[in-house]
């Protein structure tokens, strides 16, 4: 059993959406139904559903009705487009597909969609070729589930986002979902009278494994966004009863705290914010301090690993660390050969944990590069100081190597956002024919900033703060930086950017 909801008081609330509320007897009778009426329509254990849903009561549900019958469930990014989704329902042979009624016509462009058995909208809308999914809920169901599953059964498949190469599907067993469930529960350790305020999808790992699936474990009250808003984040942070638990990426969590009707209050009941997925600059972490007297939750992970790292929830932090190995998981630093390097110096991070992927679906090859004797290479540089905290440098791939010399974008990032008119700082190498790379830096700016002067200030800011090989090349003010898929700044297209001199060309990268 991945996780029970018949422990919890039955009329406590589980799930507040869009003015309506599911109590933990309500979401666990529907999860029931649903489960029941998908196996009598011949769907069975191990079968992929393929979601196609932006956060709601329904999505939830599925998870549920997926786990209790041995369904593998396989979450798409509401974001992805038509190539991508094509892509995803073919790889993963996707028997069922779940989808809002506004994306009917765009996924019916989708020729996978032809080997689909059953296809399910939701809404109080008819589609052709589509089911009702609210059919699920209102059939008396007369299936009984399998009960013969096994911990080892795929119960998850995430796509990457795919930005230079086509999807991965990572894969997630019944108990390696269990496991992540019960280790965040215990290290945040939540409880019935928490309220868990969730706006980023929670079909992504991170909403899905930090918050969601714990905090219905825990039998705490989610609170949950459609997306993420300021101004709708900041109302429901005035709703009650209060939300104690927060998790947001970097840049998210910075429009809240900067928001500028933002009050001490709004952020009276919270205990613990989780932030992570990217660079955390340093005025975000005085803020939130300054405004709640408690310190921020950084915590470090991919969807191949989960979370690695957590910066101690109860316990002593290093702010800019990524913490201590989350329970059970074990860390090393390793050179490009796999060797481990001597305590202190950099190299790349690799984790062993009871809660990471079983490999890539139907991608043998894929998961033996990343995976070696239960060891998976994150594509993350960091390094191990002597009180065992991580630090972590960027992405192996983001490395700057200008001049024979390695350059770690975080470090000129933290630097930068020392002023106080740098909002957001991202760091790039472009290819330079005499350095090898340049480094590029992209910021935005409050709006008081003198535009005219900042790149002198960020250029002398630079000078002082870091050695003469990491200074900037260029400092270019945008209005905003592009992010990606999943809410983080989009390095990438940054670095088209920095490479293009067509403003046409410039207008689409930043669209």
């Amino acid at each position: 059993m991945i996780l029970s909801l018949s422990d919890h008081d039955p009329e406590s609330p589980a799930v507040v959406h869009d003015g309506q509320t599911w109590s933990y007897a309500e979401l666990d009778r529907r999860a029931l139904r649903i489960a029941q009426n998908l196996a009598a329509a011949g769907i069975e254990p191990g079968d992929r559903i393929v979601t196609l849903l932006p956060n709601c009561h329904e999505l939830v549900a599925l998870y549920l009705a997926a786990f209790r019958a041995g369904f593998t469930i396989v979450p798409l990014d509401v974001r992805y487009h038509s190539a991508l989704i094509n892509f995803s329902l073919r790889h993963s042979g996707a028997k069922v597909v779940v989808i809002e009624g506004s994306r009917v016509a765009e996924i019916s462009e989708c020729e996978a969609l032809a080997d689909v058995e059953l296809r399910l909208v939701t809404g109080a809308g008819t589609h052709a070729g589509y089911r009702p999914f609210r059919r699920l809920l209102t059939t008396r169901p007369t299936e009984s589930l399998a009960d013969d599953l096994r911990d080892d059964d795929v119960s998850l498949v995430f796509y990457t986002s795919g930005t230079t190469a086509r999807p991965k599907g990572v894969t997630l067993t019944r108990d390696c979902v269990a496991c992540s469930v019960s280790k965040a529960g215990a290290i945040l350790k939540l409880n019935a009278d928490d309220v868990t305020l969730i706006a980023a999808p929670i079909s992504r790992p991170m909403a899905l494994r930090t918050q969601l699936l714990p905090a219905l474990a825990a039998g705490a009250t989610i609170v949950l966004l459609g997306r993420f808003d300021p101004q709708e984040y900041l109302q429901a942070l005035r709703q009650k009863p209060g939300a104690t638990i927060l998790a947001l990426l970097p840049a998210a969590l910075r429009q809240v705290l900067f928001h500028p009707e933002l009050t001490r209050e709004d952020l009276g009941c919270v205990r613990l914010c989780i932030c992570g997925g990217d660079y955390i600059p340093a005025d975000v972490f005085e803020r939130f301090r300054e405004l709640t007297g408690i310190e921020l939750t950084e915590q470090c992970g991919m969807t191949e690993t989960g979370m690695y790292a957590v910066n101690p929830p109860y316990g002593r932090k290093k702010a800019g660390s990524i913490g201590l190995p989350y329970y059970g998981v074990q860390i090393s630093i390793v050179n490009d050969k796999g060797v481990d390097v001597r305590w202190g110096e950099s190299g790349e991070i690799a984790v062993r944990s009871p809660f990471a992927m079983d490999g890539y679906w139907n991608d043998t090859a894929a998961t033996r590069r990343v995976m070696r004797d239960g060891w998976i290479r994150t594509g993350d540089v960091g390094r191990i100081d002597d009180d065992g905290y991580i630090w972590m440098e960027g992405r192996k791939k983001d490395i700057i190597v200008r001049g024979g010399s390695n350059i770690s974008p975080a470090a000129v990032e933290s630097a930068l956002q020392k002023h106080p008119c740098v909002c957001e700082v991202c760091v790039v190498g472009v290819d330079d024919p005499e350095l090898g790379q340049a480094v590029t830096a992209f910021v935005t700016l409050t709006a008081d900033a003198d535009v005219n002067q900042i790149e002198d200030e960020l250029l002398a800011l630079a000078k002082k703060e870091l050695p003469e090989y990491m200074v900037p090349e260029t400092i270019c003010v945008l209005p905003r930086l592009p992010g990606t898929g999943s809410g983080k700044i989009d390095r990438e297209r940054l670095k088209w950017i920095a490479e293009s001199t067509d403003e046409s060309t410039l207008a689409i990268l930043l669209g």
